[in-house]
């Protein structure tokens, strides 16, 4: 499982501690299990941004068109499979 990348205390700390985390690749409920590894609940988890996209003012239920630079580097971040020909066996021939 792979940690976060950087950690900061929101506030001072009492009996509910505000954090932000930064994960540069999570797992399913990967903070979940982290917190819980420790004996520290997690009450409210609330992502901000995904995949280089910030969710900036919008509300709950909210969404808005992706910029063109948005699209742009979404699309620069996919790496596209190589196609490699199938031998001669597997086409029946």
């Amino acid at each position: 499982m792979l940690g976060p990348s950087s950690a900061t205390i929101r506030g001072t700390p009492t009996a509910t501690t505000r954090l932000s985390i930064t994960l540069t690749e999570g797992r399913n409920r990967q903070l979940r299990r982290m917190f819980d590894a420790v004996g520290h609940p997690v009450a409210r988890l609330h992502r901000v941004s995904f995949g280089g996209l910030t969710l900036g003012t919008l509300g709950r239920g909210e969404w808005r068109p992706l910029t063109g630079v948005e699209v742009d580097r979404l699309k620069a971040a996919v790496v596209e499979p190589t196609r490699r020909p199938r031998p001669a066996a597997d086409r029946g021939g």
